[in-house]
């Protein structure tokens, strides 16, 4: 998803999950580990297209060879 939409996106769904009572758990790699329950500011670094991260949209199959780079 393009730049700003996937940070308001992600946002969006993160306030309707708590609204349902639910705790939110975006999961990232962030400095080659994995981590699960994202701030609102690790989201933004990682959806903005300046950000200092390489960033890699993967799924849980890929998890290990996207680790290993």
């Amino acid at each position: 998803m393009p730049y700003p939409e996937n940070i308001t996106t992600a946002m969006e769904v993160q306030h309707i999950a708590r609204n349902q009572g639910v705790v939110p758990a975006t999961v990232g790699i962030i400095d080659g580990r994995i981590k699960v329950g994202l701030s609102d500011n690790q989201i933004e670094e990682l959806g903005h297209p300046n950000n200092k991260h390489k960033t890699v949209k993967t799924s849980r199959r890929d998890l290990p060879y996207v680790l290993s780079q």
